[in-house]
């Protein structure tokens, strides 16, 4: 069972949706990328907007030794998803003190150019306020904000 999936079924288990995002909102300040990526995905599961996770996988040798990641395109971000209005959605996640390599900032700016909504959320509360100030309208998004 993938990360999202188990996180999908989570949400689903609880009482309602609020309480599930809420339970997220206890780890966003000390969360991995990891963890905030899945809350995402989540989210975006739930807000039913279409989403895909780039696959960034080491690529490792046959002595363990990592040379490198597996990517389509470098630079390209975690999470593209395509909003209601039609527009393009990339994610970059990051942990609190994570930061973006120069791959992902040239990257980031050429979709902007492009008019993608780009998102560099380093909490699930950050992409809510984000998707919100981009019009999204939904009750999830103020449930999870407390609002």
């Amino acid at each position: 069972m993938t990360s999202n999936t188990k996180h999908q079924q989570e949400f689903r288990s609880q009482s309602g949706h609020n309480t599930g995002l809420q339970r997220n909102r206890r780890f966003s300040n000390l969360a991995s990328e990891a963890d905030i990526q899945a809350a995402i995905c989540d989210l975006l599961a739930l807000l039913k907007i279409p989403f895909t996770v780039s696959d960034a996988a080491l690529v490792v040798d046959r002595r363990g030794k990592v040379y490198g990641r597996k990517v389509s395109t470098l630079g390209w971000c975690d999470v593209t998803a395509c909003l209601p209005s039609g527009r393009l959605l990339a994610i970059e996640v990051k942990a609190r003190r994570g930061r973006l390599r120069e791959s992902q900032k040239a990257m980031l700016e050429q979709l902007r150019k492009c008019n993608a909504l780009i998102i560099v959320p380093r909490s699930i509360e950050e992409f809510a306020e984000s998707l919100i100030e981009a019009g999204v309208q939904n009750p999830l998004l103020n449930q999870l904000l407390n609002r």
